[in-house]
């Protein structure tokens, strides 16, 4: 298993870089939204308000808060070394990692401090259309701290199938939030 580690390591980093470097055609940032627009369309930019405060707040005995950006994290806050994961709750390769593949690299790196993850909302609404309602739902868990963030966006994850298969997802949406106590 331990082997298995610096390989998906590897394999994260370059997907980071490809998903950063190869943007469709038509998606750019602007000034005017700072956020990406597809086919003229402004979405949101969705880092989180960096105007929250979340210090000493802990999530499944991670500490867990918002960088200076106002992006979410858990681990220590200065661990050595950054992890930022790029996700779209609508992917099923992002569900997949975030369901089966991520605690072995919390327990491996985040647990004793060598390393924090970063969570980055890339909502790749140009192939799944449920991925911008999805991380704005996650943004609307955020305004309530980082560790309710952090259950939404498990459980955005673990229940994939159970929102993205609904013709009404903004009431999945509601529903788990109102489950979580949010």
């Amino acid at each position: 298993m331990r082997k298995r580690i610096p390989f998906v390591l590897a394999l994260l980093s370059a997907a980071s870089l490809l998903l950063a470097a190869c943007q469709p055609a038509g998606l750019v940032q602007t000034p005017q939204t700072q956020g990406p627009t597809v086919a003229g369309q402004a979405t949101p930019s969705l880092p989180l308000s960096p105007a929250r405060s979340s210090q000493g707040e802990d999530w499944r005995g991670f500490p867990v808060g918002f960088t200076s950006d106002g992006y979410p994290y858990r681990g220590q806050p200065a661990a050595p070394l950054t992890l930022t994961l790029f996700g779209s709750y609508a992917s099923p390769f992002a569900a997949r990692f975030a369901v089966e593949q991520i605690h072995d690299l919390e327990e491996t790196y985040v647990r004793d401090g060598k390393a924090r993850l970063v969570y980055r909302h890339y909502p790749m609404q140009w192939m799944f259309s449920l991925a911008l309602p999805a991380s704005q739902a996650a943004e609307c868990a955020a305004r309530q701290g980082a560790a309710a963030f952090w259950q939404y966006h498990d459980e955005l994850y673990r229940r994939q199938y159970w929102w993205t298969q609904d013709p009404d997802p903004q009431a999945r949406f509601q529903e788990l939030a109102a489950e979580l106590g949010l």
